[in-house]
């Protein structure tokens, strides 16, 4: 007889396959826990095999429903929790690449401040309207 019995839905008790106290020649399947409130009610269907009852008290549709929803809801949350982690990662690359940017204007500033304490104005107009349009467009983004 296999002994991979589910226990009682309704107390968690250890349930046991038993003669059926009715039928002679038939098997119950039933919850050992005499507390239990169902005790009684889940010995009262008959099986032809002790294979039979053990297959039919483990059969339980609503709670195999209720598992599978709860595995779709944790694979959900699962797949929820990687994309937070996706976008954490995302915004510190974004702040990375900021930072990089910020390096590089404070740099390109520095640099032009340098080009205009050498460069005498007006004697390269190639250099004056690039000064020019470079504080126009930092001007634009203040």
């Amino acid at each position: 007889m296999p002994d991979e019995l589910k226990p009682c839905p309704f107390c968690a008790s250890e349930v046991g396959i038993v003669a059926h106290w009715r039928q002679e020649g038939a098997y119950a399947a039933l919850c050992l826990n005499n507390a239990c409130p169902v005790h009684f009610a889940t010995g009262t269907a008959a099986y032809s095999t002790p294979e039979r009852a053990v297959e039919c008290a483990n059969t339980r549709p609503l709670e195999d429903a209720l598992r599978a929803e709860l595995n779709t809801l944790r694979e959900i949350h699962q797949d929820t929790l990687v994309e937070v982690d996706m976008l954490g990662a995302d915004r510190i690359l974004q702040k990375e690449k900021q930072n990089a940017l910020r390096a590089r204007l404070t740099a390109a500033e520095a640099l032009i401040g340098i080009l205009k304490m050498y460069a005498p104005s007006g004697a390269n107009t190639q250099l004056d309207t690039a000064l020019a349009a470079w504080e126009a467009t930092n001007a634009n983004d203040a």
